[in-house]
């Protein structure tokens, strides 16, 4: 089942250097100017270049994110436990924030150092850490 999380870049961080960051870990690649689809077996993550995803956010989430223009990255992936062991080797780095759609917005490093200390954290359930929304259960 699809599943994903929004990566908001500045714009040091480009579709190509995401593409290098998650490439190691797969053996396919098939891209286009917007996408990129690495597979492996049965696994999948796609990273779609969409800037459209900005009319998604409220004002305050965006004030909430340390730079100005920033890039939208929707990462759709296909398996949870892979994705969260991508995460530390992929998104940490603080021209990266990482958007879970259920309740926190951090950046890179603050999401992976979560998933280091909560290896357990399943976001998708509500388990949200509180930050930035704050009506979800917090670890």
């Amino acid at each position: 089942m699809p599943q994903s999380v929004v990566f908001i870049t500045d714009k040091s961080i480009s579709i190509d250097k995401l593409k290098s960051k998650f490439e190691p870990y797969f053996e396919q690649c098939f891209e286009s100017p917007s996408r990129v689809v690495l597979k492996s077996g049965g696994n999948y993550v796609a990273i779609n270049a969409d800037d459209d995803i900005l009319q998604h956010y409220e004002q305050a989430e965006l004030e909430y994110i340390a730079f100005s223009n920033p890039k939208f990255y929707l990462i759709e992936f296909n398996d949870f436990i892979l994705l969260k062991k991508l995460l530390p080797l992929v998104a940490d780095d603080s021209h990266i924030w990482i958007d879970n759609d259920h309740g926190d917005i951090l950046q890179g490093p603050l999401f992976v150092n979560r998933v280091k200390q909560h290896p357990t954290w399943d976001w998708r359930r509500g388990q949200s850490t509180g930050t930035f929304c704050t009506n979800r259960n917090i670890l």
